[in-house]
C-alpha cells in the first residue's frame, strides 16, 4: 500500500503548476492529495490524477478575520474583527473543519506552500507527529546580505535593509492610523498564543530575514528550482533543498485553444523552410486589458514589424487582452493570438521566448534551451529577481515593459536571435543541470527527509 502525501498550495495557478509537476514524479511511491480553496485549482489537480480536497479560503494568522467573518454573516465592525482575533475563532473553526476531513490520511507528510506558511499552525495540531514541510515554487525569498532578494532587479540595492518583509506585527503595516497601530499589537498577540499552543512554538522560532511570508527556522523548505539560477551559492541556507527543473515533461495542457493544432502545423511547416519562430507568453497576472501592458504589446508588435527575416510570432495571452488588440489594429499573417497553448510542444520549437519572467516558464525556457527575453509585469513579486538572474547567467536579456521602444524591443530580438552565446550558455547550463538533479533526485531527497523525521 502506497504511503500517503497531502500538499497545500497556495490558491495561484502558478503555484498549484509547479506542485502537479513535483508531485508527478513522486506519484508511483506515494498516493497524493491535494488542499485546494476552489473548483478552478481542483480541476487542475484532477486534470493531472491527483485528489482534490476542497477547504475553506481564509487562512490564520495573516488578518482573514474580515473576510471570514462577513462570509459567516456575522457582523465585521472593528469590535468584531479584534474579537475574532483575540479568541482565535478562525483558528478554531478551521481545526473543526479540517479534522474530519483529512484526519483519516495519515500523510507520511504534509508539505505546505510558503505562503500559507501559518496554516501548519492548524496542521501540526491535526497531525502532531506528521512531518512538515514548506514547499516554495520561487526562488530563495530571504534576504541575505550583499545579494539582491528574489524581487529585486538590480545589484545596487542589494546591501539596502529597505526590503518588503512580511513577518510577526506587519500584516497590517499599511495602516499607519491608531487603528493600524492597534491591529498590529492584536495580531502579534495573536501569533504568538498560536506558536504556544502548538509544537512549532516548542521548538521553532520565527524566521529572521525572510521577506513576504512567515516561515519557521526547523521547517524544512524544498525548492522547486535549481541553486545554479540563484545569484549566488551563498543563498543557500542549511534547510532548503533545491529539487532542480522539477517539470513534467508529460503533462496535458487543459482549456487549449481548439485553432491551436491546425495553425501550429502551418507554423511548423513555415520553421522547416527557414522561418524562426518567437513565442509570446505572459502568465496569469493579468486578466483584463490594463492600458500599459496593451501599449507594451503594441510596441512588441511595432517591433516585429521590423525584423527583416522570416519570423512566425505565437501568443499565449487572455481573451480580453487579444481582443482589445484585435480592435486597436490589424494583425500581421505571422502573428498568431491564441487564449492557451501546449507551453511545452511550444518551446520545444521555439528560436527565442519572450516572458513576463514567470519561473516556471524560465525552467521550461532551459529544459528545452530556448534564450529568454525577460519583461517583468508584476513588480512585487519574483519577476523582477528572475530577469535579473537569467541576464546575470547569460541566459538572455531583460528590458523594462512600460519603458522600452520598438526600437530597443527589435534590438533586443535581433541580439538574441544572431548573437551564438545566448543559445550556447543555456544549453551548457541544461546540461549541468542534468548532471547535478538525475531523475531519481526528487525522490531520493524528499524521501530522506521524511525519513530523518520518522526516526527521531
Amino acid at each position: 500500500m502506497k504511503k500517503i502525501l497531502l500538499f497545500y498550495p497556495a490558491n495561484i495557478q502558478s503555484h498549484v503548476i509547479p506542485v502537479m509537476n513535483l508531485a508527478s514524479q513522486l506519484k508511483n511511491d506515494y498516493e497524493i492529495y491535494v488542499l485546494v480553496v476552489e473548483q478552478k485549482m481542483a480541476d487542475i489537480v484532477l486534470s493531472h490524477g491527483f485528489r482534490p480536497i476542497i477547504i475553506s479560503r481564509f487562512k490564520v494568522a495573516i488578518g482573514h478575520e474580515v473576510g471570514y467573518l462577513r462570509d459567516k454573516g456575522n457582523e465585521f465592525t472593528l469590535l468584531y474583527i479584534l474579537k475574532a482575533m483575540l479568541s482565535n475563532a478562525l483558528y478554531r473553526d478551521k481545526l473543526i473543519e479540517l479534522s474530519p476531513i483529512i484526519s483519516g490520511l495519515s500523510p507520511s507528510s504534509i508539505i505546505v506552500d510558503i505562503f500559507n506558511s501559518t496554516e501548519l499552525l492548524v496542521l501540526n495540531k491535526v497531525f502532531p507527529s506528521t512531518k512538515l514541510i514548506c514547499f516554495n515554487p520561487m526562488l530563495s525569498t530571504y534576504k541575505i546580505d550583499g545579494i539582491p532578494t528574489v524581487s529585486e532587479k538590480s545589484w545596487s540595492t542589494a546591501n539596502t535593509k529597505d526590503f518588503k518583509i512580511h513577518q510577526r506585527g506587519q500584516v497590517f503595516q499599511g495602516w499607519n492610523t491608531w487603528i493600524g497601530a492597534l491591529f498590529r499589537l492584536v495580531y502579534a498577540n495573536q501569533l504568538k498564543t498560536l506558536l504556544r499552543r502548538s509544537k512549532l512554538g516548542e521548538k521553532n522560532k520565527i524566521v529572521k530575514n525572510a521577506t513576504y511570508t512567515i516561515l519557521f527556522d526547523n521547517i524544512p523548505e524544498i525548492l522547486l528550482a535549481p541553486q545554479e539560477l540563484e545569484l549566488s551559492p551563498d543563498v543557500k541556507l542549511p534547510g532548503q533543498y533545491y529539487l532542480g527543473l522539477c517539470l513534467n515533461k508529460s503533462r496535458e495542457d487543459i482549456g487549449i485553444d481548439k485553432t491551436f493544432d491546425e495553425k501550429f502545423r502551418y507554423i511548423l511547416n513555415r520553421r522547416r523552410e527557414g522561418a524562426r519562430i518567437i513565442y509570446c507568453s505572459f502568465g496569469t497576472f493579468y486578466e483584463d486589458s490594463n492600458p500599459m501592458v496593451l501599449q507594451f504589446l503594441n510596441n512588441l508588435l511595432i517591433a516585429f514589424s521590423s525584423l527583416a527575416f522570416p519570423v512566425e510570432f505565437i501568443f499565449s495571452i487572455k481573451s480580453q487582452i487579444k481582443q482589445t488588440l484585435l480592435y486597436q489594429r490589424q494583425l500581421a499573417s505571422n502573428v498568431h493570438f491564441f487564449a492557451k497553448v501546449p507551453q511545452l510542444q511550444v518551446l520545444e520549437n521555439t528560436d527565442l521566448h519572450i516572458t513576463h519572467g514567470g519561473l516556471g516558464s524560465i525552467k521550461e525556457s532551459i529544459y528545452y534551451e530556448v534564450p529568454m527575453l525577460i519583461y517583468p509585469l508584476d513588480l512585487v513579486y519574483d519577476q523582477n529577481g528572475n530577469g535579473l538572474k537569467v541576464e546575470h547567467h547569460g541566459l538572455g536579456l531583460r528590458g523594462v515593459f512600460n519603458q522600452d521602444k520598438p526600437n530597443a524591443i527589435a534590438d533586443k530580438i535581433m541580439k538574441l536571435l544572431e548573437d551564438r552565446t545566448f543559445k550556447n550558455n543555456i544549453e551548457r547550463f541544461n546540461r549541468d543541470l542534468t548532471d547535478k538533479y538525475p531523475a531519481d533526485f526528487i525522490l531520493h531527497t524528499l524521501t530522506e527527509l521524511i525519513s530523518e523525521h520518522e526516526s527521531i
